[in-house]
């Protein structure tokens, strides 16, 4: 079960993904990630975390 803080953050986020994507679309973070992920995971691989916040991709 979450706890209330965890849910008002869930429903933020639920309720703003579009601006949350298109605010950090060709940041330096989110293009880094990019790059990351196609320089280091391969098909069938699986990422845990890669760092915190929201995410684009």
């Amino acid at each position: 079960m979450m706890d209330a803080t965890t849910k008002i953050i869930r429903d933020f986020y639920d309720s703003a993904v579009q601006s949350e994507w298109n605010r950090i679309a060709d940041r330096p973070e989110f293009l880094l990630t990019c790059r990351m992920f196609d320089r280091y995971i391969k098909p069938g691989d699986k990422v845990l975390d890669i760092g915190g916040g929201p995410g684009r991709k």
